[in-house]
């Protein structure tokens, strides 16, 4: 199933989540420091906050607007398999 939709020829997540905020509260919240996963899971959820903060630094916010093709015109994306990388960090956001 795609986690993209079309609206007025924009191509926008279909499902807007905070899945990265939950995954790292999850992670965050493993408290037995006595375990190796307490370490690995802090590790991945520090991991996992400066990728989203990257990917919220490069994404830019416009909408996509696919020509005829599936190509999104606002970002030079010249592929629909994968959608366009700025669609696919908003919808990771």
């Amino acid at each position: 199933m795609s986690t993209f939709t079309m609206v007025g020829g924009h191509l926008i997540p279909y499902v807007r989540t905070q899945m990265t905020e939950a995954i790292i509260e999850d992670l965050r919240g493993y408290t037995d420091e006595d375990s190796y996963l307490y370490d690995l899971a802090h590790r991945a959820a520090d991991r996992l906050e400066q990728l989203a903060a990257i990917c919220a630094d490069m994404a830019e916010f416009d909408l996509c607007d696919l020509d005829g093709h599936g190509y999104c015109q606002t970002h030079l994306w010249l592929h629909t398999d994968p959608p366009c990388p700025h669609l696919r960090a908003r919808a990771t956001l």
